[in-house]
C-alpha cells in the first residue's frame, strides 16, 4: 500500500511517499521516501496498547522499562515491546539509528472516588534529524513474535 502527500515545509515544496508491505503474516515493512529540501526533525508516531496488561515492558538496549514509562533514547537501531501475559513480543528494527521517545497516553475521568487517570496506551515517536536537498529514504520493520522469551 502506498500513501502519498505533497506539501510545503519552511517554504520549500516536499513530497512524502509512505509504503507499507506485508513481508510475512507476522512482519510488516514501512518505508518513507522524502523528495525536496528539508532540514529539521522527521518523526513517525505509533500508539500501542496491550489492553492494559500490567506485564508489558519496553526493551531498549540493556534497559527493561514498564510500558507506562516516559523516556528518550538516542541512537536506537532496534527495540522490543514485550508482554508476558499475552506471550507476545513486538520487535522494531530500523535501517539506521533513530532517537526513540515514548510516553503514556492517559485520559482523566471523574468517578465516585474523584479524578482518576486512565491509561489508554503508549505513544512511541521515531525521530530522525534530517538535512538534505534532494531525496532521502528511511525505513523499518515491525515483527510480531509469539514466544515472548525471544527477542527476534
Amino acid at each position: 500500500m502506498n500513501l502519498f502527500r505533497k506539501g510545503i515545509v519552511n517554504g520549500n515544496p516536499l513530497k512524502l511517499l509512505k509504503t507499507l508491505r506485508l513481508i510475512t503474516p507476522l512482519e510488516l515493512r514501512v518505508d518513507y521516501k522524502i523528495d525536496g529540501i528539508f532540514s529539521g526533525l522527521f518523526a513517525v508516531e505509533f500508539n500501542i496498547s496491550f489492553f492494559g496488561s500490567p506485564y508489558s515492558s519496553i526493551l531498549v538496549g540493556d534497559k527493561n522499562l514498564p510500558i507506562r514509562n516516559k523516556g528518550t533514547h538516542n541512537d536506537v537501531k532496534e527495540f522490543y515491546l514485550k508482554d508476558e501475559f499475552l506471550n507476545l513480543c513486538v520487535g522494531y528494527n530500523f535501517d539506521e539509528e533513530i532517537d526513540l521517545w515514548h510516553y503514556p497516553v492517559e485520559t482523566i475521568s471523574l468517578s465516585e472516588q474523584g479524578v482518576e487517570r486512565i491509561y489508554q496506551g503508549t505513544a512511541f515517536l521515531f525521530v530522525k534529524k534530517l538535512d538534505f536537498g534532494d531525496e532521502r529514504r528511511l525505513g523499518f520493520n515491525i515483527k510480531f513474535i509469539y514466544d515472548s522469551k525471544r527477542k527476534g
